[in-house]
C-alpha cells in the first residue's frame, strides 16, 4: 500500500466514529482538523526530534490525532489530548523527565500505563509498560496497514494470561484472560 492509499484508507475508516479507535472503553473522539506546518515544527522543538514523515503527514493531511490503535493517536497542540489533557509534545516532555527513553514519541494509550511510541530513528513501533520498552515487528506504516485492515493491534501488541479473579459479586472464582507483557521482536 502506498502511502497516499493508506492515507485515503485511514480517512475512510475514521470517518465512522466506531471504527475511528479501537478501545471501547471510552467514547470516540471528535475531529479535529490538521495540523498546521507551524505547530508541527513547534512540536519538533519542544521534543526536540525530528518527526518521521508519514506521522507529519498524518497530522498535517488526516487528522490531528483522535483515531488509530487504543484510544488514538495523540495529538500535537489543537488536537487530541491523552486523558489528562496532554498534547503528544507535552506528554513526551513530561514522561521524558521519569526516565522515558529519548526519541520515543508517545502515539497511543493502551491503558493501565501501556502506551505505544515511534522511535523517530527508524520509525518503529516501540511498546512502553511496566517492563521498559518493547520494539514491535511493526513500522508506522505497516501497524497503520494493520489497523485500516482491521486487525487487532491489542493482541499483535500484547500476550494474552489466563487468570482467575473473584467476582465481587457471587465472591466465586472466576476464570478471566487479561493483557500480558508486550510482544517484541529481538
Amino acid at each position: 500500500m502506498t502511502e497516499d492509499e493508506l492515507l485515503s484508507a485511514i480517512r475512510k475508516r475514521i470517518a465512522d466514529p466506531k471504527l475511528r479507535i479501537d478501545m471501547t472503553t471510552v467514547d470516540a473522539p471528535p475531529l479535529y482538523g490538521v495540523a498546521a506546518p507551524e505547530v508541527l515544527d513547534r512540536a519538533e522543538a519542544q521534543c526536540g526530534v525530528r518527526l518521521p514523515a508519514l506521522l507529519r503527514r498524518l497530522y498535517a493531511e488526516v487528522e490531528n490525532g483522535g483515531f488509530g490503535p487504543g484510544a488514538g493517536l495523540v495529538g500535537v497542540d489543537g488536537g487530541h489530548t491523552d486523558v489528562d489533557g496532554r498534547t503528544s509534545s507535552a506528554l513526551y516532555a513530561e514522561l521524558r523527565s521519569q526516565g522515558w527513553p529519548e526519541g520515543l514519541v508517545p502515539l497511543c494509550d493502551w491503558g493501565g500505563g501501556a502506551w505505544s511510541a515511534i522511535d523517530c530513528q527508524d520509525e518503529r513501533i516501540v511498546t512502553m509498560d511496566a517492563s521498559g520498552p518493547t520494539r514491535t515487528r511493526f513500522t508506522l506504516a505497516s501497524w497503520l496497514e494493520a489497523w485500516v485492515s482491521g486487525i487487532d493491534l491489542s493482541a499483535e501488541t500484547f500476550e494474552v494470561e489466563d487468570g482467575i479473579m473473584t467476582n465481587p459479586f457471587t465472591k466465586k472464582a472466576t476464570a478471566v484472560k487479561r493483557r500480558g507483557r508486550a510482544k517484541g521482536i529481538a
